[in-house]
């Protein structure tokens, strides 16, 4: 990314549904991005002593730099000059925040949280309910794509995705290394026509290619076939 980085930021969450970029600075504060494009320059929010950010439908959830968890809908979300830890702000503290570094909500609604050893999630979708251990796994990010679960690992810093969308499955070395934290953008429209089309390419590409082998074979074939007739013999035709 060539622009868009008049703040140096330490996380960036992008919110599908909202086609939004959000972010926090190297001190420790909510930041947004002023339209959908990665590019463009970051706004400061002003609230301060975020450590960590992600969303899930019409709310928002963020982790304090004393691993407290904290909710907010979007429709509430604005410029507050306050620490999220202070108590004044919108934001609203809940129970049973754990000890978690990052957190992340799936699908069905359940949120996951990590703690640097261990991968864990809510008992239920009430996001007050208690944890439960699901595996251990040394990570430091984690986010939900398509149902997956992906997480960057710490030793070594590689991308791992369950293997199913059961969160029982086993973790697999999906792709990249030496990544510290992510998120999952959108692709537009333009960006989806275009991946279309080469996917289309492609697929005419390999129909030409297999079409080509298959029309050698039977012209071998042929040829192999008349080599086993012998020479064709002419006989006088008496009159």
């Amino acid at each position: 990314v060539n622009s868009g980085n008049n703040i140096k930021t330490k996380k960036i969450h992008y919110n599908r549904s909202k086609k939004a970029f959000f972010g926090i600075s190297k001190d420790n504060v909510l930041v947004q991005k002023t339209n959908h494009s990665i590019q463009s320059t970051w706004k400061s929010l002003k609230l301060k002593d975020i450590a960590y950010i992600t969303s899930y439908g019409e709310n928002m959830y963020a982790l304090d730099i004393n691993k407290k968890l904290y909710t907010i809908s979007f429709n509430n979300l604005k410029e507050s000059d306050i620490s999220l830890s202070g108590g004044n702000s919108d934001w609203k503290q809940l129970k049973n925040s754990g000890n978690m570094n990052a957190i992340a909500v799936g699908e069905d609604n359940i949120m996951i949280g990590i703690d640097g050893k261990n991968v864990y999630k809510k008992v239920s979708i009430d996001k007050n309910s208690e944890w439960t251990k699901i595996d251990s796994k040394e990570l430091n990010d984690i986010d939900f794509r398509t149902g997956y679960l992906f997480g960057v690992g710490t030793k070594p810093q590689m991308l791992y995705r369950k293997r199913l969308r059961n969160l029982n499955s086993p973790w697999v070395n999906y792709q990249s290394c030496c990544l510290i934290q992510f998120t999952f953008g959108y692709y537009d429209s333009g960006e989806s026509a275009a991946q279309e089309k080469v996917r289309r390419q492609k697929i005419a590409a390999e129909q030409k290619a297999a079409k080509k082998a298959a029309d050698s074979a039977r012209l071998a074939r042929a040829a192999a076939a008349r080599s086993t007739v012998g020479p064709v013999v002419k006989r006088r035709v008496a009159k």
